[in-house]
C-alpha cells in the first residue's frame, strides 16, 4: 500500500513537531493576579516592525496579543513593566544583554542582566490608598493606576491635568467636581505625594542594576534600557 501523500500543512506540522505543544506560562503579577503569557511569535515580530508606520504602540501590541487576563485593562500599570520583562524572558531567554554608556567616563560597552534575578516588590492590596498630604495635612484616598489609565500620564502636562482622576475622596468629600477644583490648588509636594501613590512608586519589578565600567572601573546604578533591541535574541 502506497504511503499517503502529505499536504503542505501536514508536512509543516511534522517539521514543527519538536516544539512544545504549549509554551504558555502562568505568572503572578506584583499586584497579585495570575495571568497567562505566550511567547512572541513571527506574527508579533512583524507587527512590532510595522508599528512605526501605523503609529501603534509596540508595547500595547505585545500586551494585547501575548497576555491573557479576564480584564486586561484592570491590570495595574506597575504590572506592565513586569509583563514586558517576563515576555522577553520566555521568548528570548533569561539573559538580557544590553549596550550602554558609562555615566562616569561616557564610554560604551556591553553588559548582561539575568531577568529572574531582578527584585520584585509586591503590593499588599490593590484597594484605594489613604494618605495624609504632607503640606496641607488633609486626608485623601487614591486609587491605583491601571493599564487603561495610561493615556492620563503619557506626558508631564498630561499627568498634572489628570491627577484628580485618581483621587476618590478628600476628607469626607467624594464629589468629582469638587476634587477636580481642589487638586490644581495643591502645592507641588502634595501633588507629588498623590502621583507617587497612584503610580505605586517603589513597587513592582525593580529594573535598577549596578554595572562596573570596564574602561574606568567605576560602579554605577542604572535603569535597564528598554529600547528597540529589547525584544531580540541577546
Amino acid at each position: 500500500m502506497a504511503d499517503k501523500q502529505l499536504n503542505d500543512d501536514e508536512i509543516i506540522e511534522g517539521l514543527l513537531s519538536d516544539i512544545p505543544l504549549s509554551d504558555v506560562a502562568s505568572v503572578r503579577l506584583p499586584s497579585g493576579p495570575v495571568v497567562s503569557l505566550k511567547p512572541i511569535t513571527f506574527e508579533e515580530e512583524k507587527l512590532l516592525i510595522n508599528s512605526s508606520k501605523t503609529n501603534d504602540d509596540p508595547i500595547d501590541i505585545l500586551i494585547s496579543r501575548c497576555v491573557t487576563s479576564e480584564n486586561l485593562g484592570d491590570i495595574l500599570f506597575i504590572d506592565k513593566i513586569f509583563l514586558l520583562y517576563k515576555l522577553r524572558q520566555i521568548s528570548f531567554g533569561n539573559d538580557y544583554k544590553f549596550r550602554i554608556s558609562c555615566p562616569s567616563c561616557g564610554k560604551a560597552d556591553e553588559y548582561e542582566a539575568k531577568i529572574d534575578q531582578l527584585d520584585v516588590t509586591e503590593l499588599d492590596s490593590v484597594d484605594d490608598v489613604e494618605i495624609v498630604l504632607p503640606v496641607c495635612k488633609k486626608t485623601v484616598k487614591v486609587r491605583l493606576a491601571t493599564i487603561s489609565d495610561e493615556r492620563y500620564f503619557k506626558t508631564g502636562d498630561t499627568i498634572l491635568d489628570n491627577v484628580w482622576r485618581f483621587v476618590t475622596s478628600v476628607e469626607e468629600h467624594t464629589s468629582k467636581k469638587l476634587i477636580s477644583k481642589f487638586i490644581p490648588k495643591l502645592p507641588a509636594g502634595d501633588l507629588n505625594k498623590i502621583i507617587s501613590t497612584f503610580m505605586c512608586k517603589g513597587y513592582g519589578l525593580q529594573t535598577e542594576v549596578t554595572i562596573r565600567c570596564v574602561h574606568c572601573g567605576s560602579r554605577n546604578q542604572i535603569d535597564l534600557p528598554l529600547n528597540k533591541d529589547f525584544f531580540t535574541v541577546s
